[in-house]
Formats: structure tokens, C-alpha cells, sequence
């Protein structure tokens, strides 16, 4: 018997005993067999689907309701601990993730990922074909106006032995799908970038913006160099000497 049979079982004993004195009351003041029998018949029922009902919502986690008010990603998947994980590291945390076949309610969702996107389906999809029913399901969300975002194109893995030509072929098609809206899955920006060298370059900017920051802390006592100063004011980058 799990906590919550054993916190209604134990409801019920307790309301049990209050009918049982509810009982005795009426008799005890001399209420006619017919007019109490028919008020306690209609607490007998309600009772044990009001208790139902106390029990579920005191033993339902905390958490469950936060869970649900979370931004909703629905994943063109199965789930997985291993993608799971993933998800949370490449979206970040603070979603609620919908797999392939769970209950959702479309309204709902911010956005669609799909976990990995083979060189055949890059193909079919950059000519509009979808041979496939997950490629019939990322087409008919592109067709309504929707954003897919890939977590893994496989030909990426090849990178370093295909042939530059045909490598190249699935770049292009690469390029193709994100005019349709399949791109790359976008990894949250961090809040600042930290900066512990000295000295400040224009590079050190380039590649704090190249993050999506807008903030690099660097060390109090740091050189700042002019092309770095103006890299950051072209690039909206805020130094903080704060380390």
C-alpha cells in the first residue's frame, strides 16, 4: 500500500466514525428514522469523493503545478534520459519537454525540436519531400509557419572524411531547410562572459559577442585597447571591471 492509499484509508476510518456520531446526534434528539436516514444517505456518498479529492491534492507534488506553467517544447522524439539531458543542455533549463505520443495541448507549445536530422531526410525536405512520417511531421509544421529546430544534422559527423564536394552538396541543402525555418536549435546566451587575462583585445569582444552576451567582466586592473573599446560599442558589449 503506497502514502496516499494509506492517507485515505485512514480518511476513511475517521469519516467513518463521524457518520457513526452524526448518527447518534440525530437519534439523541429524537429525529424520525425516515427524515435523519435520508440527510445521511447523501453524506455518505459525497464523503468519500470529498475525501478523494483532499487526499489527491495534498499528496500531488508541489512541484507538479510549476512543472506545467513551464514553456513547452515539443520534441519530435521519443523520450529518453540521454536526450533529455541533451535537450537541457543545448536549450537549457526551464521548459517543460513534450516527447513523440504524449498528451499536449498545441496551444501550448513555444517551440519544436527534432533530436537528429539524417542526410537522407536534409535532402528530402530541401526539395519540399517529406519519405518519412517524422518528415511529414516536420513538413506540416513548416508549411503552417513554424520554427523547427535541429539539435543534430548528421552529415556535421562527417565533416572530416566526406569528399568536399558532397560534403559541401549537404551544406547547401543545409542552407536550403533554414530558409523554411529547420535550423540549428539556439543555445540560450550567457549572462556575461568572464575575462581573466590583463589585457583586453578586439578579439576578446568578437568572441564574447559571438556568444549572444552583452556583458564581459574582466579583471579591475585590466588594459583595455582602443579597437577593443570601440568593438564593444559597436557591438553593444557593456565591460564591466568588476574581477
Amino acid at each position: 500500500m503506497d502514502m496516499q492509499d494509506r492517507i485515505l484509508k485512514a480518511a476513511q476510518e475517521v469519516l467513518a466514525q463521524l457518520q457513526a456520531q452524526v448518527a447518534q446526534h440525530v437519534a439523541a434528539h429524537s429525529v424520525a428514522q425516515g427524515a435523519h436516514s435520508g440527510m445521511l444517505q447523501p453524506i455518505s456518498q459525497a464523503l468519500p469523493q470529498a475525501t478523494q479529492s483532499v487526499v489527491t491534492q495534498t499528496t500531488t507534488p508541489a512541484h507538479a503545478d510549476a512543472a506545467n506553467s513551464l514553456p513547452v517544447v515539443q520534441v519530435l522524439g521519443s523520450r529518453s534520459q540521454g536526450l533529455a539531458a541533451r535537450l537541457a543542455q543545448v536549450l537549457g533549463a526551464g521548459y517543460q519537454w513534450v516527447f513523440q505520443g504524449e498528451a499536449h495541448t498545441e496551444n501550448t507549445v513555444q517551440r519544436y525540436v527534432l533530436p537528429t536530422l539524417s542526410c537522407s531526410s536534409l535532402a528530402a525536405l530541401a526539395t519540399g519531400q517529406a519519405p518519412t512520417p517524422q518528415d511529414e511531421a516536420v513538413l506540416a509544421l513548416l508549411l503552417r509557419g513554424k520554427v523547427v529546430e535541429v539539435l543534430e544534422f548528421e552529415h556535421h559527423s562527417f565533416r572530416a572524411t566526406a569528399p568536399a564536394a558532397l560534403y559541401g552538396l549537404y551544406t547547401a541543402h543545409e542552407a536550403a531547410v533554414a530558409e523554411f525555418g529547420l535550423c540549428p536549435a539556439r543555445t540560450p546566451a550567457p549572462e556575461e562572459i568572464l575575462h581573466t587575462d590583463r589585457l583586453v583585445t578586439e578579439a576578446d569582444v568578437t568572441k564574447a559577442h559571438a556568444s549572444g552576451t552583452t556583458t564581459l567582466a574582466v579583471l579591475k586592473q585590466a588594459i583595455v585597447t582602443p579597437l577593443a573599446a570601440d568593438a564593444a560599442a559597436q557591438r553593444g558589449i557593456t565591460i564591466v571591471k568588476r574581477l
